[in-house]
């Protein structure tokens, strides 16, 4: 009986990895990025889309950024037969809540559409390649599976942020509204790609990009308070009066020699 119990276990883990490797590939989903905080918890992303086709930012950010802020027309690769074609994205821009483009996309598990907040004044942050330093991450190896961790201009980051991640000839993009203190990314590009047939793997991260919109930035809140005008001139009264007292004490000590 444990033997019957067994095989069927078996059976059953490798109809769920085929089906996963027939189905997946061309849908990006919400825990292919995961946001690390600085109190040790992890959250996935809050909306995703793609897999769109070419790059998502070169000079300035673009063309994702625009596509972010404005809408526009976009090479998308189809998650049921893989082919490419043009979509155009609604002039509210790709996340926004009245997106006929975002309304297609919907949560697996509860079939709702997931939306963020309206933000039409997203920012290019930088970009960082495989490899190499500069922008918004450390360096970082070019693979499948990896971690993007914010330098010390970014970490801790709050508020609504988007990373990017060009993989190949593909990229996807992962929202997350209302982050708290995010230190660093966990990611895996799995679900960018499939070639030749049902054989399945997880393209080279190319590069990773990062798009915050207005109010998001560092923490700031374990800096050193910075003293107001009052409070700077009474400290600095106070100081006056110790070196008078000093000095006084100092003239008084002499005379008696």
């Amino acid at each position: 009986m444990l033997r019957f119990a067994c095989g069927l276990f078996v059976l059953f883990c490798a109809l769920a990895l085929s089906m996963r490797s027939a189905q997946a590939g061309l849908v990006p989903c919400l825990d292919d990025v995961m946001a690390y905080l600085a109190d040790g918890k992890s959250i996935k992303a809050t909306a995703v889309h793609g897999v769109f086709t070419g790059n998502d930012s070169t000079s300035g950010g673009e063309p994702l950024l625009s596509l972010l802020n404005s809408g526009g027309t976009a090479g998308f690769k189809d998650p049921v037969d893989g082919s490419t074609y043009n979509i155009q994205i609604s002039p509210t821009g790709m996340f926004s809540t009245s997106s006929t483009f975002s309304s297609t996309f919907v949560d697996l598990i509860t079939g709702t559409p997931i939306v963020l907040d309206d933000v039409d004044s997203w920012k290019f942050e930088g970009k960082t390649e495989a490899g190499k330093t500069g922008g918004p991450f450390e360096s970082f190896s070019n693979s499948g599976d990896g971690t993007l961790i914010l330098t010390s201009a970014y970490a801790p980051l709050s508020g609504n942020l988007i990373v990017s991640l060009k993989a190949a000839n593909y990229y996807a993009v992962y929202a997350f509204e209302n982050a708290q203190d995010v230190m660093y990314f966990e990611f895996t590009t799995f679900d960018y790609l499939k070639k030749n047939g049902s054989i399945h793997d997880s393209p080279g991260l190319s590069h990773a990009s990062l798009f915050t919109a207005p109010g998001t930035g560092p923490d700031l809140t374990n800096d050193p308070v910075v003293p107001e005008p009052a409070s700077m001139a009474l400290f600095g009264l106070g100081a006056l009066g110790m070196s008078l007292i000093a000095r006084r004490r100092r003239s008084t000590n002499a005379a008696a020699v």
